[in-house]
């Protein structure tokens, strides 16, 4: 839908390249994410495991590209860190990189990178990095829960949207 009607729409993907607990490529011939996109006429861009640099050049790309009409565009960030698989909560292994960014064992997560580079260019401090994340979070939450009590979309008319007869 957002495809044929051009809408201007990111989706962005921080693949953790895991099908539940499967590697990707275990259970699927094709685990290239993007590609599925890019055959529902979804512009794609894949970006590179831990490339903060290629990560903000696919986003101004995106933004670009739907700021000037062409539709929508899916991101997709590949990662080698245990996530929750859905939703906006991002509690669990995820969320202990801003406890402790020097911790090795968060050397393949996206964020702890660029918090050790933001601290070692002394341009954040650990504790404005946590008082970031906080209000990050609670901006994702109010802006859900916003999302969710949007009620207003008239579903009487939707019949007419679908063009399609035999049905």
């Amino acid at each position: 839908y957002a495809s044929l009607h051009q809408l201007p729409l990111i989706l962005v993907c921080e693949n953790n390249q895991l099908a539940i607990s499967t590697p990707l490529n275990l259970r699927q011939p094709n685990n290239q994410l993007h590609q599925r996109f890019e055959s529902l006429g979804v512009k794609s861009i894949a970006v590179k495991e831990n490339d903060i640099d290629g990560l903000m050049n696919a986003a101004q790309e995106a933004y670009a590209h739907t700021r000037q009409g062409k539709g929508p565009v899916m991101v997709t960030y590949a990662v080698t860190r245990v996530s929750v698989h859905v939703g906006h909560d991002v509690r669990g292994p995820i969320d202990g990189w801003w406890q402790d960014p020097l911790n090795k064992d968060y050397d393949s997560c996206p964020v702890t990178l660029l918090a050790r580079l933001l601290m070692q260019q002394k341009l954040l401090s650990l504790e404005a990095i946590r008082q970031l994340r906080q209000q990050l979070r609670q901006d994702v939450e109010k802006t859900y829960h916003e999302a969710l009590a949007q009620t207003s979309q008239d579903f009487s008319t939707f019949e007419s949207m679908v063009f399609a007869s035999g049905l």
